[in-house]
């Protein structure tokens, strides 16, 4: 089994799993995660198929969950950093809170795979000013 470091006291082995205990945390109904990102703050935001999540990291607690059931889209996370989470929806790029999930605004360009405090880089290459 492959074992993947998130940050904030998490990593993948199947499913996320706690750090300090190794106990699985809650996820969707497939049970693990697809993608987990760490917003080097204080959230870890994951996805499956059916849902993307907001975990906050000190408590572990479920801030938000967007299923493929809700009105909207259901967005595929690409990446967070500091208060921001970078995901795809539509082919559109949008940047939701990592607290509560709800829609900061949109991005052009592709998905973001590397993001500091002063920018994004996509996968086309292309440099885009950071969010969060």
């Amino acid at each position: 089994m492959e074992v993947e470091q998130v940050g904030g006291g998490f990593f993948v082995a199947g499913w996320l799993r706690d750090s300090r205990t190794g106990e699985p945390v809650p996820s969707g109904p497939s049970g693990s995660f697809i993608h987990c990102f760490y917003d080097h703050r204080s959230v870890v935001v994951c996805d499956t198929k059916e849902i993307a999540r907001g975990i906050e990291a000190q408590s572990r607690k479920v801030l938000w969950t967007i299923s493929e059931d809700d009105p909207w889209k259901k967005p595929e996370v690409k990446n967070a950093f500091h208060g921001a989470v970078y995901a795809t929806a539509d082919a559109e790029g949008v940047i939701l809170d990592a607290r509560t999930g709800k829609d900061r605004g949109l991005y052009d360009g592709a998905s973001m795979y590397a993001i500091n405090q002063y920018a994004a880089v996509g996968i086309d290459m292309n440099v885009y000013p950071a969010t969060g």
